[in-house]
């Protein structure tokens, strides 16, 4: 089986991206991308996403916007199933 390796543009991405999650740790579900995606969880996401809308391209702004939704969805499942626990 060939591991097709990240280019450093893809690297740089996944980075800022990590980055920004650290940053964010306590905010709208950023701890799940920092304790629960890996490198390759994050680009795949993003590279998922960006075929979604036409037009955009790699770079860290929109990758950290793609990631920041799943962020979102996983928070919001999070405070859903905290709510009905008691």
């Amino acid at each position: 089986m060939t591991v097709n390796a990240m280019t450093e543009r893809e690297n740089d991405v996944v980075a800022a991206v990590q980055r920004h999650a650290q940053e964010n740790y306590n905010n709208d579900g950023w701890d799940y991308i920092v304790e629960c995606m890996s490198s390759k969880d994050i680009l795949d996401g993003v590279w998922e996403n960006l075929a979604a809308v036409p037009g955009d391209d790699l770079d860290a702004a929109v990758a950290i916007k793609r990631i920041a939704y799943i962020a979102r969805l996983l928070d919001d499942r999070r405070r859903n199933i905290s709510a009905t626990a008691f």
